[in-house]
């Protein structure tokens, strides 16, 4: 019945545009539902978010956004609040949506408003502004209702609902891996933009995620964001995704700083764990409302990057740098907190961790096999070499002046445990500097030392596996010189590598 309609033609509108509705005042589309020959608006007005169809005219406001065609046609359809009922905080929230009808629309919405319905479409548009105009506060999700092949767990519904009532938006979310750390910040994003608490939000990701993070917001959320290109006006639009890498450029931070966003996301957020990085200093100017940061691992080689991340949602809350580690962090080891009920407690205000072994999810079994291998003298002789030498150098630099040498030389020793094909590079840079106990000639001995060991126990030990079975294997490693090695070694042996 209704769908025989003759229908205005569709608006073009987009979400981010600012309109002005002559009851409701200025508001912002946060969503647009395409319908056959209109468009449904979900619109952040002052008091709320309403939904309204692109029938009714609306005008651009500070002419910002687009006018819509024929905005001055007596067509009207407008949802409107009557019998308001109170709720905390001052707000308000219709008790009834009634649809209220001027001229040649008449017939088309008095069928929405009583029916009957030919299209279970109409039917279900009428019933969701019902229930929208029924809820204001956080008492649920109303951003569930609107995602796309997403699978709905609880942990990710409370962990949503912690951060929008208990932590007022401001969290870091270090779920471990696999729990969906991406759809509980894409949900609270949504959650913000349906009730017009946000209207500009960044989101933050390393270069090889942006890609990742587009299509995922595009098909699971319908949320469209522009991404931070030269060239491009992106400081106007709402919705911006961008690689830190890029947003942190000179010629770009003012105009990040400048665009006022109400909520930041930013995803493998321990990459903040240094509050000396320029990345660091751009996120903590940026002072927007709403902050979400994202990361399986908070603390990676000490707590103060915990405390580091912590500063940016909630400045002061674990204290002074100096007095955390006073009263938190034992001596001696750097990753191991004391005082840890008093730590958890204090935890709690600013981070959510869901751990795999709290949830219903039924992951796969995980079988750990530890592999030992044997050094070959040659190895075992440089390990031990670099080992003393990396321990004569830190204990001749003194603090403070240590810490550039301190994590190059903590680098150097990581390499060693990976292969000595990583070592080199290192050695080679370290050629270059001078300082306490960086004897040349030392140096040189040990750069020759691995440049002439060609063999490997671990590659061989890990040849022998690989060939012991058909299945195909996926190889981790922190170094590239390590994973160039394996593959140049494998590909030889006759493997196919990828």
């Amino acid at each position: 019945m209704i769908r025989s309609m003759s229908r205005a033609p569709r608006a073009g509108f987009r979400v981010g545009d600012r309109v002005h509705h002559r009851e409701f005042g200025e508001g912002l589309i946060v969503e647009v539902r395409e319908r056959d020959g209109f468009e449904v608006l979900e619109i952040a007005f002052p008091d709320g978010i309403r939904r309204l169809t692109s029938l009714y005219p609306l005008e651009t406001a500070r002419g910002q956004g687009r006018a819509r065609p024929g905005a001055g046609s007596q067509t009207a359809a407008t949802a409107s609040a009557t019998e308001a009922a109170p709720l905390s905080g001052g707000l308000a929230v219709p008790a009834r949506t009634q649809f209220r009808v001027a001229g040649g629309s008449e017939d088309l919405f008095q069928t929405l408003r009583t029916g009957p319905y030919d299209d279970p479409r109409d039917f279900d548009l009428r019933l969701r502004i019902e229930r929208f105009a029924l809820h204001r506060g956080f008492d649920r999700l109303l951003s569930l209702d609107l995602l796309h092949d997403v699978q709905k767990y609880d942990h990710q519904s409370q962990a949503c609902m912690n951060v929008l009532r208990r932590l007022r938006g401001r969290a870091l979310l270090a779920d471990e891996v696999g729990l969906g750390k991406t759809i509980e910040a894409g949900i609270i994003l949504k959650e913000y933009l349906l009730r017009g608490l946000v209207q500009r939000a960044l989101i933050l990701v390393p270069a090889s995620l942006v890609e990742q993070w587009d299509q995922e917001l595009r098909r699971k959320f319908d949320l469209e964001f522009a991404v931070l290109k030269h060239g491009t006006a992106w400081w106007e639009e709402p919705l911006l995704l961008a690689s830190m890498d890029t947003a942190k450029l000179l010629r770009h931070r003012d105009k990040v700083a400048a665009a006022s966003f109400d909520l930041v996301v930013v995803d493998e957020a321990h990459r903040l764990k240094n509050q000396k990085t320029l990345a660091w200093k751009f996120l903590d100017r940026l002072a927007p409302r709403y902050i979400l940061l994202l990361t399986a691992t908070p603390v990676q080689n000490d707590l103060h990057e915990l405390y580091n991340l912590v500063q940016l949602l909630r400045p002061g809350l674990l204290g002074t740098y100096r007095t955390f580690g006073r009263e938190f962090m034992r001596r001696g080891d750097k990753r191991m907190p004391q005082n840890t009920g008093r730590l958890a407690a204090l935890l709690s205000e600013t981070m959510i961790r869901t751990t795999r072994a709290s949830t219903s999810i039924r992951f796969p079994k995980r079988e750990v096999t530890n592999v030992m291998f044997d050094l070959s003298d040659a190895e075992r002789e440089l390990y031990d070499n670099v080992t003393k030498f990396v321990r004569r150098v830190l204990h001749a630099h003194r603090e403070p002046r240590r810490g550039a040498i301190k994590l190059t030389l903590l680098t150097l020793q990581k390499e060693m445990g990976s292969s000595t094909f990583a070592a080199i590079p290192t050695l080679s840079k370290l050629m270059a500097r001078e300082g306490p106990g960086l004897e040349r000639s030392e140096m040189e001995a040990l750069l020759r030392q691995a440049r002439s060991i060609e063999s490997n126990a671990k590659m061989e030990g890990t040849a022998k596996l690989l060939s012991a079975s058909r299945e195909k294997f996926v190889i981790f490693t922190q170094f590239r010189a390590t994973l160039e090695f394996l593959a140049r070694s494998l590909r030889n042996l006759g493997m196919k590598v990828a």
